[in-house]
């Protein structure tokens, strides 16, 4: 009977023994490795090169665009071609908020293999069939973009793509609005 009473009895410790033991908080970190610069360019433009619906490329513009990030552009020689260190160290510079300078240096045309995932986004909205998208893709590379030359070095790399989907800018339609 004396088992029972004391199975049925609360377990009371003193205030003290329990003010001793620590109390470990539970910690939370991000469970994936971060993404490089490279790996996010492949993802989206392998995301839009698989697009098939309207739906799928304006959700893909959106997330792509809300990262508020462009791919950096590097120095280069007089000539156009990259230099040798950049080859060697890395393809691109670290993550900048669109186009910003990395310690005051100033950076080239847009290299050709930047801008894969803009083209990529342009043939998806041809594929599906919506001119407005792929007018807007520009409209928001405006946007995103610190100033006007950044604007025209994205608009000039992609100028032959534009003329072989026959994609017209915002600009050329309703004239220069800013």
């Amino acid at each position: 009977m004396q088992a029972i009473r004391a199975a049925a009895r609360p377990l009371t410790l003193s205030a003290a023994r329990t003010a001793a033991v620590p109390r470990v908080a539970a910690v939370r970190f991000a469970h994936s490795a971060a993404e490089s610069y490279d790996d996010f360019n492949a993802r989206y433009a392998d995301f839009f090169a698989n697009t098939q619906d309207l739906f799928e490329l304006q959700r893909g513009l959106n997330n792509c665009f809300a990262y508020d990030l462009v791919p950096s552009q590097r120095e280069s020689c007089p000539d156009g071609s990259p230099r040798a260190s950049d080859l060697e160290t890395s393809r691109v510079q670290p993550l900048l908020p669109w186009g910003r300078t990395n310690r005051g240096k100033t950076w080239s045309p847009t290299p050709r293999w930047i801008v894969v995932v803009i083209e990529e986004a342009l043939r998806a909205a041809r594929r599906v069939n919506d001119f407005s998208t792929a007018v807007r893709v520009f409209e928001g590379l405006k946007e995103k973009t610190e100033n006007a030359q950044q604007y025209k070095q994205y608009v000039d790399e992609l100028a032959p793509l534009r003329k072989e989907l026959g994609i017209a800018l915002r600009e050329e339609l309703y004239g220069s609005s800013k």
